[in-house]
Parts: structure tokens; C-alpha cells; sequence
């Protein structure tokens, strides 16, 4: 089993992602925004991130650094 992180802006897509993990045996997290979305995986030792899209609020460069600490 896996745990995910979502970040989407969009609500409901959010609820249909987490629900398919779900289903699938994974642990999900939601966040609307990656400022969110960081305050969740900060105590996480491990991340490995994907994104479709370089988010407007964070940047990947920053984004990645972000994780880093």
C-alpha cells in the first residue's frame, strides 16, 4: 500500500482520485494548493512527487526544494 498525496484546486477531482486510490488499497492525503500540500509532507522522511503541470504558486524548482527542506 502506497500513501498519496493529491493537490488539485479542483475539489470534486480531488474526491474521485482519492476515492479510485481508495478502492485500490492506497492511504491518501488531499491538498488544494501546494503551500498545503507541503505543510503535509514536511514530517514525511520519504516523498517522491510527480506533477502534470508546473503549479502557478510554486514553481517545480521551488517545489522540489521545498521537499528537501
Amino acid at each position: 500500500m502506497a500513501r498519496i498525496l493529491l493537490v488539485d484546486d479542483d475539489a470534486s477531482l480531488l474526491e474521485v482520485l482519492a476515492l479510485a486510490f481508495q478502492e485500490a488499497g492506497h492511504a491518501t492525503l488531499s491538498a488544494r494548493d501546494g503551500t498545503a500540500a507541503l505543510a503535509l509532507v514536511r514530517p514525511i522522511a520519504q516523498v517522491d512527487t510527480t506533477s502534470d503541470r508546473i503549479e502557478t504558486a510554486i514553481g517545480a524548482g521551488d517545489r522540489f526544494q521545498a521537499f528537501r527542506g
